[in-house]
């Protein structure tokens, strides 16, 4: 009996220090210098790439730190909440898949990021000028939504209540607050303009649950990753290129513009015209949907890590008859990109600022590029929302803004038209989707554009009215998703005349 007891006494004795190996140290000192808002993101050949982000640790009432939240202060604009456990032992610093090490003062870190067997580099400095922000950010959490007349602001976008141009306030305040609910996932923006009047402008965070008017003049003020509604604005910028006879019209094979690519053109290749491009009916093999990004299969990865953007797509084999079957690609609109950058002599972001942007009196916008130095005009633009609204009222007002003819109305028409059947209701134009609806019995038309994550465009020319959406949702086809909003929750909100 008494050797059991002493038996006993040593098993307790021994997972009693392993219990304290393993608990994680809580030094509560180190805790309060570490507690607050820390600055930084993914590193890139030793530097910060554009994507910074907020990353707020906090103490809980055990005193243990956590990583409370994740705030993206880059173009995507997503926010994350956690209640993940930090463990810093010494001026070593981990949690989940990070793992590095803090400088002697605690006010900066760099960590190892190991994730899906991808290895990344992080760097994060301790920021307080940023405490105050992000507490005043989440103090907007779960709060209450009341409509208000978006404010008249230095773009001097006019603006007007729901009531007045023929909105129910309060079918559309229902709505607004299904957003807030998480019902629709992580929308970050919607605007509504119609009758001339801008009506609707609120802004989201945490998947609807931060809202308000501290929310709204933050994003306001913020470019959002625009994703493939990019290609529209490209499709622009060609119409302007044609207008201003930089380019001959969308016949002209690409070949005349491509010159420094001339071994890359096998026969049929010096076929393809400007039209195909805009349709994306060249008839390359291609594909990146089907694979992963890591997947050496998607072309789209395999073009954004080659040497050459350009000439990896001319080079891909043709699989299908010119100008007849529809096969969606990054590739075609940034080979586009170059196609007028070598024909109106400037680069599109240079050429759309003075011909699109400038006359709109936008000002507030980023282009990305591929690690080769292209312009990413396949979806590398960012807009703030009011801007991307004024893209959309352009096309509702045929080209037109303030009395000045910015497209023409040809161009406008032509973009816009249905020349590849996607469904019985969706039409690809040049870039542009031409989108057949029912409202109130009667067949109508609109126009839209969708991004990845939730960007959309959508116009709705015998309504007078533009809608504009901006999201972080990447796991859904947008123009589904918007489509079934519209129908279900905007359009019974319209009053009968």
């Amino acid at each position: 009996m008494k050797n059991n007891k002493v038996i006993f006494f040593l098993l307790f004795i021994s997972v009693t220090i392993l219990s304290c190996n393993e608990k994680k140290t809580n030094n509560f000192q180190i805790n309060q210098k570490l507690e607050g808002c820390w600055v930084g993101g993914l590193l890139k050949n030793g530097r910060l790439t554009e994507d910074i982000e907020l990353r707020l640790f906090k103490i809980k009432p055990d005193s243990s730190l956590v990583l409370s939240l994740t705030y993206e202060l880059g173009p995507r604009s997503r926010v994350w909440e956690y209640d993940i456990e930090i463990d810093v032992q010494n001026n070593d610093i981990s949690w989940l898949a990070h793992q590095g090490r803090l400088s002697e003062n605690l006010d900066t870190m760099y960590l190892s990021k190991n994730w899906k067997e991808e290895q990344s580099q992080w760097m994060f400095y301790r920021d307080t000028s940023y405490d105050h922000f992000i507490n005043e950010f989440i103090s907007n959490t779960k709060n209450s939504y009341t409509y208000s007349i978006p404010p008249v602001i230095k773009d001097r976008l006019s603006c007007a209540s729901l009531d007045k141009v023929g909105i129910d306030t309060i079918k559309m305040t229902d709505f607004i607050k299904s957003i807030k609910t998480a019902d629709f996932g992580d929308i970050h923006s919607i605007l509504i303009y119609r009758k001339g009047k801008l009506v609707l402008e609120d802004y989201f965070a945490l998947e609807g649950n931060i809202s308000g008017s501290f929310v709204n003049e933050t994003y306001r003020k913020r470019t959002h990753q625009l994703s493939s509604v990019t290609k529209g604005i490209l499709s622009l910028v060609t119409g302007i290129a044609i207008e201003q006879g930089y380019v001959s019209d969308v016949d002209e094979p690409i070949l005349n513009y491509l010159s420094q690519y001339s071994n890359s053109f096998s026969e049929d290749k010096k076929q393809i015209q400007i039209k195909h491009l805009l349709t994306m009916t060249s008839g390359w093999d291609w594909n990146q949907f089907n694979y992963s990004w890591n997947d050496k299969r998607n072309d789209a990865a395999n073009m954004y890590k080659c040497k050459d953007v350009v000439k990896y797509v001319l080079e891909r084999p043709i699989n299908a008859k010119l100008g007849t079957k529809f096969n969606y690609t990054n590739g075609e609109p940034t080979v586009l990109g170059v196609v007028l950058r070598n024909a109106c002599n400037m680069e599109v972001d240079k050429y759309s600022e003075l011909h699109l942007f400038n006359p709109l009196g936008i000002t507030e916008y980023q282009w990305s590029r591929y690690p080769d130095g292209s312009l990413e005009t396949d979806g590398g633009l960012k807009l703030i929302s009011r801007d991307l609204l004024k893209i959309g009222i352009l096309m509702l007002n045929d080209g037109s803004w303030n009395g000045k003819q910015i497209i023409s109305k040809n161009w406008v028409s032509e973009s816009t038209k249905s020349r590849i059947s996607l469904s019985k209701q969706r039409g690809y134009g040049y870039y542009w989707n031409e989108m057949n609806y029912k409202f109130r019995g009667k067949s109508e038309s609109a126009i839209c554009i969708p991004g990845d994550g939730g960007q959309f465009l959508a116009i709705f020319p015998p309504l007078d009215m533009v809608i504009a959406f901006t999201a972080g949702i990447y796991d859904k086809d947008p123009t589904k998703m918007y489509w079934e909003i519209i129908n279900e929750n905007i359009l019974p909100t319209l009053k009968e005349k």
